[in-house]
């Protein structure tokens, strides 16, 4: 039985490292199997996000328009369950890049030259294990809440609906 390959969105205006990125995927299908989308700009990326769930999603942080971190902003706007776990990618970025993409939730954050098949396999495999506690723990809360109304709706129904009458004294 094949796993069910993970969905990867790639958004990097660079064809020449899209491609890489491609091919560095596609060299982890054995461990991490993909269906990758690559995209070229931030609005394209917005157009394949409300057109399908994605699972992850690498970011780069230099985009023709707006910015990675722009993008991820975003991407962190739309209902949890459709936020792909982000990776920001880099090739001229420092470490208050790196801050500043995790503060507003970027899982990890990868510098273009560094990408090899351990570096982006650790950060994929990271990404995806976060986002999948993520979601079940926002599952498990949802359950909770349905849960505790239903107690509360039962304790409500236990409950006499209307006042003893006492003669006045």
């Amino acid at each position: 039985m094949n796993p069910i390959p993970t969905s990867l969105l790639v958004v990097e205006d660079d064809p020449v490292f899209s491609r890489f990125i491609g091919q560095l995927v596609q060299s982890l299908a054995g461990e991490l199997p993909c269906r990758v989308c690559r995209v070229e700009n931030a609005e394209a990326a917005e157009a394949e996000l409300r057109r399908g769930r994605f699972d992850l999603a690498l970011v780069d942080y230099h985009l023709p328009g707006i910015s990675g971190l722009d993008l991820l902003g975003k991407i962190r706007s739309l209902p949890p369950a459709q936020q792909p776990a982000v990776i920001m990618l880099t090739g001229s970025g420092n470490e208050a890049v790196a801050v500043e993409a995790m503060k507003r939730g970027a899982r990890n954050y990868l510098k273009k030259e560094a990408v090899d098949e351990p570096s982006l396999m650790r950060a994929l495999q990271s990404a995806l294990a976060q986002k999948r506690l993520a979601d079940q723990v926002a599952n498990y809360n949802s359950q909770m809440k349905a849960d505790l109304e239903m107690a509360h709706k039962l304790q409500e129904s236990l409950l006499p609906q209307s006042y003893p009458c006492f003669p006045p004294t």
